[in-house]
C-alpha cells in the first residue's frame, strides 16, 4: 500500500516497514516501538492518511504523519561503584585515604522502550572536564586515580535522542602529608 507521501508499507511476522522509493529508506516498527505484535500479510486503506492492518491480536489503525518517536526521557541512575576490585555503597561522597585507585561506575538509562537504543555519554571531573562520545557502553573505567576530588557525571538518551537526567557521584582521595600545609610549615621551621 501507497500512503500520501508516496511511502510503500508492508506488514509482516517482525511489524510494520515502509520503504521511501526515492531515498531507498527502509524504516521498521515493532516491539521496540511499542507494536507488540505479529502483523497478517494484508493492510486496507482507511483514507490517504490511515492505513488499517490486520495481526493476530486484532486491527491496528496507522496514521501516517504520526511517528513513532519515544519522547519519555530516560532514568539515569549509578548502579555500581567498584574501586580496586571492591564493590562500594553509592550513598553520601566516598572518602579515601591516599593511594593509587582504580575505579569504575556502572550505570544505567531505564527506558521503557527500545531499551536496547539507550545510549550514554559521562565525564569525570577533575581528571577530564569534557563529555566522552555517546555509545552504548554502560560503564567507565578510570585506571590510577591519585589525590583530589573526582565527580562522576553521567546521563542517558534513549533511541530517539531525548536526553534523560544527569546522575553524579563524589569521591575524594585524600592528599599524602608531603602535599599538606602543615608539612610544609614544619620542614620550614626545621
Amino acid at each position: 500500500f501507497f500512503d500520501s507521501k508516496n511511502r510503500l508499507w508492508i506488514s509482516h511476522n517482525l511489524g510494520l516497514s515502509y520503504i521511501n522509493p526515492k531515498s531507498s529508506k527502509i524504516e521498521t516498527f515493532n516491539e521496540k516501538h511499542g507494536l507488540d505484535m505479529r502483523f497478517l500479510n494484508n493492510s486496507i486503506d482507511g483514507n490517504e492518511d490511515e492505513i488499517w492492518f490486520g495481526s493476530f491480536n486484532g486491527i491496528v489503525k496507522y496514521d501516517v504523519h504520526q511517528k513513532f518517536i519515544n519522547t519519555t526521557a530516560p532514568v539515569t541512575t549509578i548502579d555500581n561503584i567498584i574501586i580496586n576490585d571492591k564493590q562500594y555503597n553509592q550513598k553520601g561522597v566516598i572518602d579515601l585515604a591516599y593511594g593509587e585507585y582504580e575505579i569504575e561506575f556502572i550505570f544505567n538509562g531505564l527506558s521503557l522502550r527500545n531499551t536496547s537504543g539507550v545510549k550514554y555519554e559521562y565525564m569525570l571531573t577533575s581528571y577530564n572536564n569534557s563529555w566522552s562520545n555517546i555509545s552504548n557502553i554502560n560503564s567507565a573505567r578510570y585506571p590510577k586515580l591519585s589525590d583530589g576530588i573526582y565527580e562522576f557525571k553521567v546521563r542517558s538518551y534513549n533511541s530517539d535522542n531525548i536526553i534523560g537526567n544527569e546522575a553524579s557521584f563524589r569521591i575524594e582521595i585524600r592528599a599524602p602529608y608531603w602535599k599538606k600545609l602543615w608539612f610544609y610549615i614544619v620542614v620550614i621551621t626545621i
